[in-house]
């Protein structure tokens, strides 16, 4: 999470201590109408951790998507 502060413009909500991504350079979650949600994977396989639950290695990628 402290590297993604670098990297882009984000917000996000903690819903039990976990952090929900809201929104990613000015695109917010639309939860009403679309039901898109920003999504991450690390090496192209989806993640199932929140954000500050996982560990990168030095060559890994992460891709964020913006999908239902």
């Amino acid at each position: 999470l402290e590297i993604m502060l670098l990297i882009v413009d984000f917000e996000f909500t903690r819903y039990g201590g976990a952090p929900l991504i809201d929104s990613i350079n000015g695109v917010e979650n639309n939860k009403q109408l679309a039901n898109y949600y920003w999504q991450y994977y690390i090496n192209g396989e989806y993640a199932t951790k929140d954000v500050e639950s996982v560990t990168l290695n030095a060559n890994d990628t992460v891709m964020w998507n913006y999908e239902r």
